[in-house]
């Protein structure tokens, strides 16, 4: 029940929110747009026999298990429903929208995208609530849109892309004739996984400390533009503090990013870009659930001997394009390097792991409001990081098991309606 209330709760809301609209003749010159995308993904999913494997473990006789393929339709988790108001000196709006999505087994949800509203003044621009910011934008993001709620694929988030996520913050912006400056101070969302303490491997030495933080996440960004040419380089920090850690230990782990996306266009090529490199990359801007890699090492600091190692990591990713009228073929690569000098120390066989994306796209748009995308996508896990797969090293016929963690395919179509 708990589900229909959620969706009775989001068209309550957006309902309370038109009545702008209605009273237009108290506020002449204000506009309301209610907007919306509905978003669905039809497709099939193939993983190997090695990721089968090792995401799933041995089955019960102790053998491999078998590569397999899964279809799946379903409403994509970016779909949304929402609404933007504009004062009538357009100097102060609003923005609320919702997610809608829906899986296997009818796990329809609505969940929240945006709620903020912001006030300009001259070149200044005042931002407050939920939302996105300058930094770590999705402007130069591949285009790649299958499997979202299938498979936790989108983006190439955590595939060589970096995104700064939706957070409760406060922003400033000015804008110059050379570029747009921004500052936001936001919600460290690291607090999502620090309440039990799994933001470090081996917390088992953090004995009965408390996390907190002492300042907000700080998002710096410039975004600048020259012809066809754009750039927004930022650079973003945040600090997770550890109260009643035993005296003589790290009581205090820092995160950050820099990071460089740009985008060219020239008689219709196109090209996207992103290069980044930063520490535990995965305690701020994961954005996807670290479940999606399996038994794989993230990219989070590693606690070891009373002392904190960070794990440090670069990506990378570049999307090539072209535009005929309204078609748009497009290939993209991304690619993940992560190292950690104490990972051995903990498990796992190496101290470095890389993992790499490939994906084809033809995108069509048959109308302003509708677009068709097929796709076809590749990504392959690397190497396999942990010595032993349900606590054993070797498989029942005395063989190895696989140093190849596995690969997976994604295959299918993307139905957009946007309004």
């Amino acid at each position: 029940m708990r589900k229909y209330f959620a969706i009775l709760a989001a068209v309550v809301v957006l309902v309370a929110m038109s009545a702008p609209a209605w009273a237009q003749a108290e506020a002449p010159g204000s506009s309301f747009t209610v907007i919306g995308r509905l978003w669905t993904d039809f497709g099939y999913q193939h993983k190997s026999e090695e990721l089968a494997t090792n995401q799933y473990g041995l089955t019960m006789k102790g053998k491999k298990r078998d590569s397999y393929t899964t279809n799946f339709v379903n409403v994509n988790a970016n779909s949304y429903w929402g609404a933007k108001w504009t004062s009538g000196d357009k100097s102060t709006g609003a923005h609320a929208e919702f997610a809608i999505l829906s899986k296997e087994s009818q796990n329809e949800q609505v969940l929240l995208r945006y709620a903020y509203g912001w006030w300009k003044m001259g070149n200044c621009k005042l931002t407050a609530g939920h939302t996105d910011g300058v930094f770590g934008s999705l402007f130069a993001a591949p285009g790649s849109l299958l499997g979202t709620s299938n498979s936790g694929k989108i983006l190439f988030l955590r595939w060589g892309y970096l995104y700064s996520g939706r957070l409760p913050q406060v922003r400033f912006e000015y804008t110059s004739p050379v570029g747009l400056f921004s500052i936001a101070l936001a919600q460290a969302d690291a607090e999502q996984i620090v309440g039990t303490e799994s933001l470090l491997y081996g917390t088992s030495q953090i004995g009965s400390s408390q996390a907190y933080f002492s300042w907000p996440r700080v998002d710096l960004a410039y975004a600048l533009r020259l012809g066809g040419f754009m750039a927004i380089p930022g650079f973003s920090v945040s600090q997770v503090r550890y109260d009643g850690v035993s005296s003589g230990r790290d009581d205090s782990v820092i995160n950050w990013v820099a990071q460089l996306p740009m985008t060219y266009e020239i008689a219709g090529f196109g090209v996207k870009a992103q290069i980044y490199y930063g520490q535990n990359i995965d305690c701020e801007w994961g954005q996807t659930s670290t479940g999606t890699l399996g038994g794989q090492p993230q990219a989070i600091p590693v606690w070891f001997g009373g002392k904190v190692e960070d794990t440090k990591q670069l990506g990378a990713s570049i999307e090539l394009s072209y535009t005929i009228d309204n078609i748009k073929p497009l290939i993209a690569f991304g690619y993940v390097d992560s190292s950690n000098d104490n990972w051995k120390k903990v498990g796992y066989t190496d101290d470095n792991y890389q993992r790499w994306a490939l994906m084809g796209a033809v995108d069509y748009k048959i109308n302003q409001y509708f677009t068709v995308q097929p796709e076809v996508a590749y990504y392959n896990y690397g190497d396999r990081m942990s010595s032993t797969l349900n606590n054993v090293s070797r498989l029942v016929n005395g063989s190895s098991l696989s140093n190849d963690y596995g690969s997976e395919w994604l295959f299918g179509v993307a139905f957009l309606f946007v309004f």
